[in-house]
């Protein structure tokens, strides 16, 4: 009787601590973060720092959108079909598709203001909802230290038509 309560009390202890584990180990935006800190050394950085998203996030998927600001405006319609949106504007968000099926739906923290430090930001050249497929999911990760230390992901395919104080 002892020893089974024992494996109950130590279940209830270790589940909890596994699930939040693999909840976090699952989420794109502390992927992202682990990523950068392993691959990026900004105080040594010699050549750009390039991010390919398939590579870093083991999903399948076909599309990418993001959103920096939880942008309300000018959703496209991929998304609004899906009903994963809410009112909450103080979230960016990152939505991966296969197909027309969803594959990741992620809300992480933002501030309206100013940016969150060590927080990961797309460069979205003033769209709301930009996409990108496998092929275009490529970027180069800035920190950007004199704007309150946060990483910004420029794609690459932007990067030399922007003319970007990095």
């Amino acid at each position: 009787m002892k020893k089974n309560l024992f494996y109950v009390c130590i279940s209830f202890i270790v589940l909890p601590l596994l699930a939040t584990f693999y909840l976090q180990e699952s989420s794109v935006d502390n992927t992202l973060k682990k990523w950068i800190s392993k691959n990026c050394d900004f105080d040594h950085l010699e050549k750009p720092c390039v991010l390919v998203l398939q590579d870093v996030v083991n999903k399948p998927w076909d599309k990418v959108y993001v959103s920096n600001d939880g942008s309300q405006f000018d959703i496209p319609p991929e998304i609004e079909k899906l009903d994963v949106m809410d009112d909450d504007v103080m979230s960016r968000r990152i939505i991966f598709l296969k197909g027309d099926k969803l594959v990741h739906y992620e809300k992480m923290k933002t501030d309206l203001e100013k940016n969150i430090k060590g927080e990961p930001y797309f460069y979205i050249n003033g769209k709301d909802w930009p996409s990108y497929t496998p092929q275009t999911a490529i970027f180069t990760v800035t920190l950007r230290i004199h704007e309150g230390g946060y990483y910004l992901l420029t794609p690459v395919s932007e990067e030399k038509s922007l003319n970007l104080d990095l």
